[in-house]
């Protein structure tokens, strides 16, 4: 007698997962039924300690990475600012923006079109616009520093993990 267990294949970011079997006596039966133990000898009669079972995750983990450590968009105009994945994510993935103003630069001088890119199966980068707000103000050294929030499961930060957007 044989039992198959089968893992499905699910596109779920997760852990490695884990279970334990237990055998015991066939209810309609009087068979016995066990398993091998590690030493590939047949368990006492009937086999009733747990037997742990990994899955192991298969998951791709991939870094996520602004294309350049730099971007200079003058007032009143827009730049477009790519994101990258080191390899296809094979899933959903959200990757939320963190946005720290520097020298002297306001809300008012920026805005950024969303504080999240997503990236979907099969996508490798992604963009978010960033357009500096038109002002009479003579204020030199405005910028902007994007990074990345708390990132999903399965991915890290890539090379370039904050990029500075200055305001010219």
């Amino acid at each position: 007698m044989s039992a198959v267990l089968t893992i499905v294949n699910d596109d779920i970011q997760e852990e490695d997962e884990q279970f334990g079997l237990e055998l015991g006596r066939a209810a309609s039966t009087h068979a016995e039924v066990g398993l091998l133990d590690p030493n590939g000898d047949f368990c006492n009669h009937i086999c009733q300690e747990h037997y742990p079972v990994t899955i192991l995750d298969d998951d791709p983990n991939v870094s996520v990475s602004y294309e350049q450590d730099s971007y200079e968009v003058a007032e009143g105009a827009s730049s477009t600012i790519k994101i990258v994945l080191s390899d296809d994510p094979l899933r959903d993935i959200t990757i939320p923006i963190t946005v720290t103003e520097q020298g002297g630069a306001s809300s008012t001088d920026f805005t950024v079109a969303s504080e999240s890119v997503e990236f979907q199966p099969g996508a490798t980068s992604s963009t978010l616009t960033f357009t500096a707000a038109q002002d009479s103000v003579d204020d030199d050294g405005e910028s902007v520093q994007l990074g990345f929030g708390d990132l999903p499961l399965g991915v890290t930060a890539g090379t370039y993990a904050t990029s500075t957007v200055s305001i010219i």
